[in-house]
């Protein structure tokens, strides 16, 4: 399978190039303070184009291996700026076939309407050309922002976890929630 580009009216979702570094440096270094609090402690390894060249390669084979696809958000403007992240990750085939849902967008964009477009075409594509089954993803209680995107995107809270994961320098609690494949076909 070839590597997905995804276009909705506003964005375009690709797994990122060689190319792209610079713009994902650029993309999180801004973004590093809002992103903060939602996201584990990064090094400052992180923010580096050594580090990115060797994760721009790492998502590609994790795509062919079938066990991620990694997106970056590229707003359709001039230059088309990286503007956030979507990663379908820790894919699952066989009885699960599900995956995990991660998500990120700029300061900048928020509250405008582009992560949930970028958001849809995501899920479709990984419901339709990869049928995958179910998407897991979850959010920080106080993310209420986040909770009512998947809501509106027809997620389901499942449960609490707590101690869930390890952000901004302390264990936090997460909802779970889930969205099922309405046309799921079987098994590949």
């Amino acid at each position: 399978m070839r590597l997905p580009i995804l276009q909705t009216e506003r964005t375009t979702l690709r797994v990122p190039e060689r190319k792209d570094v610079p713009k994902i440096c650029k993309y999180y270094l801004q973004n590093r303070q809002f992103l903060a609090p939602y996201e584990p402690v990064r090094s400052e390894k992180f923010y580096t184009k050594k580090y990115w060249n060797d994760r721009v390669k790492q998502s590609r084979d994790e795509f062919y291996a079938d066990i991620a696809c990694r997106f970056f958000i590229y707003a359709k403007t001039d230059n088309e700026p990286i503007i956030g992240a979507i990663n379908f990750t820790m894919i699952e085939r066989g009885p699960s076939d599900s995956c995990r849902l991660g998500y990120g967008l700029s300061r900048e964009y928020e509250g405008k309407g582009y992560m949930s477009e970028a958001l849809q075409a995501g899920i479709h594509f990984v419901f339709e050309t990869l049928n995958i089954h179910r998407i897991d993803a979850c959010y920080m209680p106080k993310n209420v922002r986040s909770g009512r995107l998947l809501e509106r995107l027809g997620f389901e809270v499942i449960g609490l976890a707590r101690d869930y994961l390890f952000i901004d320098g302390q264990w936090e609690d997460h909802l779970l929630t889930c969205l099922l494949n309405p046309k799921w076909h079987g098994a590949t």
